[in-house]
């Protein structure tokens, strides 16, 4: 197994509310094989987003145990964080929000590059185009800031950013949700294919029950933050 999570909990505390606790998640269990896709689905509020932001240390839970490539990262911090981020990456909801608008694209790919492996920027440079090659992107989109792209494009890069750096696991937190259907289609199929060219590992989240089927090969159905349901995804 790359992931495993045995009864992790996040709780979280009104301060509006007399200081009354939100179980956010509240002893959820899960294991992800190498090279295979976990779907989560559930409504809005369940508690998806905030297993994705526990499960990569966005936020630190409040119980419970993470197991990453057989090491415990449930209470790893600081630098230990930093190396396990190169091998699970997590690509949000809203692609526009993973770029800094001031920066063309070109910049934003290439820093993580030179921050996490120490790449020369003409070395950063080189791989950025062979990982937008990757994800069917053309280079001429490098000299571009992030609002004139479009979201298709944008979301085609932020996977092109999180694929430098070699991560085993990807965190995918509603990935198309704000794609129109064409968009959203192609960016699925783009997924499955870096899986089969690549082995890479998803846990992939979504509201939307087909979505879900045809992307996992398992999945789980959350509710107020549990797991209330397993079953086999249609991903043979």
């Amino acid at each position: 197994m790359i992931l495993e999570v045995s009864e992790l909990k996040k709780h979280f505390r009104h301060r509006l509310i007399g200081g009354s606790i939100l179980k956010a998640l509240d002893g959820v269990d899960l294991s992800i094989g190498r090279g295979s896709t976990l779907g989560v689905l559930g409504p809005s509020g369940c508690g998806k987003t905030t297993l994705a932001r526990t499960v990569t240390r966005l936020l630190r839970p409040t119980a419970g145990r993470i197991v990453f490539e057989g090491e415990d990262i449930t209470l790893s911090t600081g630098r230990e964080l930093r190396e396990m981020g190169m091998g699970m990456q997590l690509v949000f909801q809203n692609p526009e929000a993973s770029f800094d608008p001031r920066m063309r694209l070109e910049r934003s790919l290439a820093a993580p590059l030179v921050f996490h492996q120490g790449l020369r920027p003409e070395e950063a440079a080189r791989m950025v185009e062979e990982h937008l090659e990757l994800v069917h992107l053309d280079p001429e989109v490098l000299g571009r800031y992030p609002h004139q792209l479009s979201g298709g494009q944008l979301q085609r890069a932020a996977l092109a950013r999180v694929l430098s750096l070699r991560p085993r696991l990807i965190v995918a937190d509603e990935p198309t949700a704000m794609l129109d259907s064409l968009v959203q289609a192609q960016v699925l199929k783009l997924m499955k294919e870096l899986q089969r060219r690549t082995g890479i590992s998803y846990l992939f989240i979504s509201h939307d029950e087909k979505v879900v089927d045809w992307m996992s090969h398992e999945v789980i159905e959350m509710k107020e933050g549990r797991i209330v349901n397993r079953r086999e995804g249609e991903c043979p």
